[in-house]
């Protein structure tokens, strides 16, 4: 009996040590973990520390080499980044986001045909939103608002809700009808009135009347006296009318005023009237 007790106690503080090492034990494990993420807390300072940390362990990782390219972009070392979109692009050449990324950078280095490539590749491989955002920015600055707008259908019809697009295929629209309306208004300076055809008879008249006073070799006072005479149609040099200055026929308003005013002393009426109208008016 003394023997059993005894073999019962040594178990007893056999079990005891055990659950005490296993205690150590997790908290040795729990303290290293702990270690482990205070270290990596250290990493999330910003995006450029923590993937310049993970690229220094895993620098063919084609996202990470992306990710840090684009670190560097936000911070202002576009030419820094490109080599990591390159490499990225290197290494996943079947991705879209690393060849929207890098035509980034060739458009703020000016190479907007580049640019657009990149652009194009990133739409073929994975219809990546941001590459047509950026390809309808550039369209929009280099190319025809009928060009852009074709894009932005297609575009469209993919991401119909992206506001950005709709914006730019707005801006567009303006393009054309602020170009459609500086075509169609006259070549006059704003707030002056077109010349009327007097005024242009009267410009006709001083070119020609010019002319002829520089071929005459007149000057001084006698060119002042040819001017005077010649302006006026006192002259037998001087011709009598100038193309642009003979009689300008009636308008077609004034025309039906006066037919109307015929018509009406006539006291016509009915077909009567509309006969004499329609000939009165082919005069």
């Amino acid at each position: 009996m003394l023997g059993v007790l005894l073999a019962q106690g040594r178990d007893k503080k056999e079990s005891s040590e055990k659950s005490v090492n296993s205690l150590l034990a997790l908290g040795a494990i729990v303290f290293l973990l702990a270690g482990r993420t205070f270290l990596r807390t250290l990493d999330w300072h910003d995006g450029l520390t923590l993937y310049s940390r993970d690229l220094k362990l895993n620098p063919d990782a084609f996202d990470l080499q992306n990710n840090y390219g684009v670190e560097l972009v936000r911070k202002g070392k576009t030419e820094e980044a490109a080599s990591h979109f390159e490499r990225s692009i290197a290494l996943s050449p079947g991705w879209w986001t690393n060849y929207s990324n890098l035509g980034v950078v060739y458009q703020r280095r000016g190479d907007l045909a580049k640019a657009r490539k990149l652009y194009q590749k990133a739409i073929t491989n994975g219809n990546y939103y941001l590459a047509y955002e950026n390809l309808a920015g550039l369209l929009l600055k280099t190319e025809k608002p009928e060009e852009t707008i074709n894009f932005l259908d297609t575009a469209l019809k993919k991401f119909p809700y992206n506001q950005f697009l709709r914006k730019v295929l707005i801006i567009a629209f303006m393009f054309i009808f602020v170009a459609s309306v500086a075509f169609a208004a006259p070549a006059t300076a704003p707030g002056t009135k077109a010349a009327s055809p007097a005024q242009l008879a009267q410009q006709a008249k001083m070119k020609t009347c010019n002319k002829e006073a520089k071929d005459k070799a007149l000057k001084g006072d006698e060119r002042k006296a040819f001017m005077k005479k010649c302006l006026s149609g006192k002259t037998s040099d001087a011709p009598a009318t100038t193309p642009a200055a003979t009689a300008t026929p009636p308008t077609q308003q004034e025309k039906m005023k006066s037919c109307n005013k015929e018509a009406k002393d006539k006291a016509l009426k009915g077909d009567e009237r509309k006969k004499f109208m329609s000939d009165c008016l082919k005069k």
